[in-house]
């Protein structure tokens, strides 16, 4: 079996210098440039039937059989890719041309059936016929960093207070704005009238 640009180029050259009367013979043709021996297949119908690998839309890629629902026979002809194709008897009685595929449904009021990505269910090696894979997924983005949490605020440091001559926890009280009660738990003091000079203190 041929490769695809084999078959292209044995397709091209009976358009210029045919081996032989393509008259009525376009399985032949498209078997012949694929370079497979003869099957038994009778015609274009037939070969459709056994397609295992049918395709009845998009565009055929280049080498891949592309089939007609006409006559008695149906036709058969060979994609060259690009919405053209390389058929049998269209312009010219018993030669091959190159051809757009809706010319042939066109000029012979035929019905396109579509194209195989095999021959009578041998597989063609097309290429080209096969999905693409899907585009790889773009790498999901890191997830955005936390920002970093401000730094806890250092404990303010106690204000202190040293007893002086004649001071009292009173005195002292409303002297910073206090209260008395805060200032006696602020220092766990038992007894709020118990203080001494130079007795340090500190201050809620």
């Amino acid at each position: 079996m041929r490769t695809v640009p084999q078959v292209l180029a044995a397709a091209k050259a009976q358009v210029s210098k045919p081996t032989r009367d393509w008259t009525g013979w376009c399985l032949a043709f498209t078997r012949t440039a694929w370079g497979i021996k003869p099957t038994g297949i009778p015609d274009a119908n037939a070969a459709w039937a056994r397609a295992k690998k049918k395709r009845t839309s998009g565009t055929a890629p280049a080498g891949a059989p592309i089939y007609w629902a006409v006559g008695r026979f149906g036709h058969i002809a060979i994609s060259a890719g690009d919405g053209k194709c390389y058929s049998t008897d269209i312009r010219r009685k018993g030669k091959v041309d190159l051809v757009p595929v809706n010319e042939v449904t066109s000029r012979w009021n035929a019905k396109h059936r579509g194209w195989s990505e095999d021959y009578a269910g041998t597989a063609l090696p097309l290429g080209t016929s096969t999905p693409k894979p899907p585009a790889p997924k773009p790498a999901p983005k890191p997830a955005p960093k936390p920002a970093p949490k401000p730094p806890a605020p250092k404990p303010r440091a106690r204000r202190q207070y040293r007893v002086r001559p004649g001071d009292t926890m009173g005195k002292i009280a409303a002297k910073h704005g206090v209260t008395l009660s805060a200032l006696v738990k602020a220092n766990d003091l038992a007894d709020p009238d118990v203080i001494k000079v130079g007795q340090l203190l500190y201050l809620p």
